[in-house]
């Protein structure tokens, strides 16, 4: 458990609170606050990424794990939630999974610690995709809340006044 909160910290728990959210991190099986960031040799170690929830996807997680992407000083986050078989889909259907490098654009992220005040507005008043997460998150359609929680991410990230993203130069090379 870490003894002090930096800026960032207490940004993200604003934000946490600001949208209703859990943060997950050190509160969910196999997250116990592990780094996710080591920097490009090895030598940094910290936890600058985090998986937030709505309080009903959170009473749904089943575990978490971190997983080496080779192309970032960042683990990948990963959250196995429990729900309801539909169709004999579940969320470990091949269709589903979004793999690092075989994702369906090329669009990179980099997150500016600076502009998390900037980046936040567009999140909290996208009313539009918002009003769309509470009713998937009513009917209990995952795919809807990963597309939602997605899209809130990439057009926040993806507005001129945010500036924190970018196109990879190839497929292989997607971190999204």
């Amino acid at each position: 458990m870490c003894n002090s909160v930096n800026k960032a910290g207490q940004l993200l728990v604003d934000l946490a609170a600001a949208t209703s959210m859990a943060i997950a991190t050190g509160r969910v099986v196999g997250d116990d606050g592990q780094p996710s960031f080591t920097g490009n040799y090895g030598d940094k170690k910290s936890r600058p990424d985090h998986v937030l929830l709505s309080p009903a996807l959170y009473k749904l997680v089943c575990s978490f794990k971190m997983w080496d992407t080779c192309a970032s000083d960042h683990a990948a986050l990963s959250t196995e939630f429990r729900v309801n078989v539909v169709g004999g889909e579940s969320v470990n259907t091949k269709h589903n999974v979004c793999r690092i490098g075989q994702c369906v654009n090329n669009l990179v992220l980099r997150w500016q610690h600076e502009k998390a005040h900037v980046y936040a507005r567009p999140i909290s008043e996208n009313m539009e995709l918002l009003a769309q997460f509470d009713e998937a998150e009513r009917a209990g359609d995952v795919d809807k809340l990963a597309f939602c929680v997605r899209s809130l991410i990439v057009q926040a990230a993806s507005s001129r006044a945010v500036g924190m993203s970018a196109q990879a130069r190839s497929t292989e090379s997607s971190l999204v």
